[in-house]
């Protein structure tokens, strides 16, 4: 439930942020992924850290290759 509520908090802002401003900070979305983190290792310990780092290190890969010019 903690989860669910962080993360329509870390949506929210950023969505209001997007609205007003024309962009995300970087802050934002550092403390989103360390919030996460700090949750997968609190909910599913050292195992549930790493599944979540696992996860988060392919999405960043395959995320970074859409940018990638070819």
């Amino acid at each position: 439930m903690v989860s669910h509520v962080l993360l329509a908090a870390f949506c929210l802002a950023a969505a209001v942020m997007d609205m007003r401003y024309r962009r995300l900070p970087n802050l934002l979305n550092g403390l989103t992924l360390l919030c996460g983190l700090v949750l997968a290792a609190g909910l599913g310990g050292l195992s549930g850290l790493g599944s979540h780092a696992l996860h988060m290190l392919v999405a960043l890969i395959l995320g970074g290759t859409l940018f990638y010019p070819s």
